[in-house]
C-alpha cells in the first residue's frame, strides 16, 4: 500500500473539479491506500473531511508563503501509515495497476524511484467513480483526445520510505528544477530510476494557471532560487535518464544508460570549468 501526499491549490472553480478528482482516483485502488493533503488555503480542510482523507495545514513556506520540498517530504514520511511514498501533483488521475507496478519494482530491488510521463486532457466535470465503466470511459477519453506531455514534465514520484532522508534540499514547490534534480539525485544515491510510462497511466487534468499563483517577477525569482540550488545543469534529469523501464513484460534495463559520463566526475569537471581563474599567474598573484 502507498501513502499518497500532494500540496493542493485553492479549492475553487475549475481547480476543485480537477482535484477532487485527482483524490478520488487515488482512493480507487486496492488494497485501500492513504492520502494526505498538506496545507490550509482555501477549501482543503473541507475537501480532505469530504473525501475521508488526511489534513496537514502546517506547511513550511518562505516569505511569500512558497511551500518548502524538504520539510515536507520529511514530514510526510514521518506521519506516513505506509512504507510506499508517492508525491503527486494535485492535478493527477491515477488509473488501476498502481500497487501491482510498484510490487514488480520491489521485486528487483529495495531502493528505488518510480516515475512516468503524464497524458494531457481537458476534464470540465466530477467523474462519477461509482460507475463500474469510470476508468474505461476515462482510457477511452484519453486515447482519443490525450496528448503525451515531454518527459521533462515530472508529476508523481513514488519511493521507499527513508530514501531521501537527510538528502533533500529546501526547494521552492511549484518552481521549476527541483522535481528534475529529484531524479539526478536518486541515481545519485544509487537507487534504480525506473521509467514506468508504460505501465501506469496517469492523467494530468488541464487547468490555467501555476501553484500557488505567483507569475512574473517573483517567480522567476524563486526559480533562481531553485536553479542555485540544482548546482549545475548536469543534474536537470528527466524520464529519459531512467535506468530502468517497467513494461508489461517486466523491468527492464534502459540499454546504454551505464555509458553516461558518471555523476561524480561530470560535477567536478563542470565546477572547475565555473570556478576557472583565466587571469596571468601575475593578476593572479598580486590579487591575492
Amino acid at each position: 500500500m502507498i501513502t499518497f501526499f500532494t500540496i493542493p491549490k485553492p479549492f475553487r472553480g475549475h481547480e476543485a473539479i480537477i482535484q477532487t478528482n485527482a483524490i478520488r482516483s487515488w482512493q480507487q485502488l486496492r488494497p485501500a491506500c492513504e492520502v494526505i493533503l498538506f496545507g490550509d488555503e482555501e477549501g482543503i480542510a473541507e475537501a480532505a473531511r469530504a473525501n475521508g482523507v488526511r489534513h496537514v495545514p502546517e506547511l513550511v513556506r518562505n516569505e511569500h508563503g512558497t511551500p518548502i520540498l524538504d520539510s515536507t517530504f520529511n514530514r510526510a514520511q514521518e506521519l506516513a501509515k505506509h512504507e510506499v511514498m508517492c508525491y503527486i501533483n494535485g492535478d493527477i488521475i491515477l488509473t488501476g495497476g498502481v500497487l501491482e507496478a510498484v510490487k514488480r519494482v520491489q521485486a528487483t530491488t529495495d531502493r528505488y524511484l518510480i516515475v512516468g510521463r503524464r497524458c494531457n486532457l481537458d476534464v470540465t466535470e466530477l467523474i462519477d467513480f461509482n460507475a463500474p465503466d469510470w476508468e474505461a470511459k476515462l482510457l477511452a477519453f484519453m486515447r482519443g483526445k490525450g496528448e503525451m506531455a515531454p518527459h521533462n514534465n515530472i508529476d508523481y514520484f513514488i519511493f521507499p520510505k527513508g530514501l531521501f532522508r537527510n538528502v533533500l534540499q529546501p526547494f521552492l514547490v511549484g518552481r521549476p528544477y527541483w522535481d528534475n534534480w529529484m531524479l539526478w539525485k536518486a541515481r545519485d544515491i544509487g537507487a534504480r530510476l525506473v521509467d514506468a510510462t508504460a505501465t501506469i497511466t496517469a492523467v494530468h487534468q488541464n487547468h490555467g494557471g501555476r501553484t500557488w499563483h505567483i507569475k512574473g517577477t517573483l517567480h522567476n525569482d524563486e526559480g533562481n532560487v531553485n536553479y542555485r540550488l540544482l548546482g549545475s545543469g548536469l543534474r536537470g534529469y528527466s524520464i529519459s535518464n531512467a535506468t530502468h523501464y517497467l513494461e508489461p513484460g517486466g523491468v527492464r534495463v534502459r540499454l546504454g544508460y551505464q555509458l553516461d559520463m558518471p555523476l561524480k566526475v561530470a560535477h567536478k569537471l563542470w565546477d572547475r570549468l565555473r570556478t576557472f581563474d583565466l587571469r596571468s599567474p601575475a593578476a593572479r598573484q598580486a590579487s591575492a
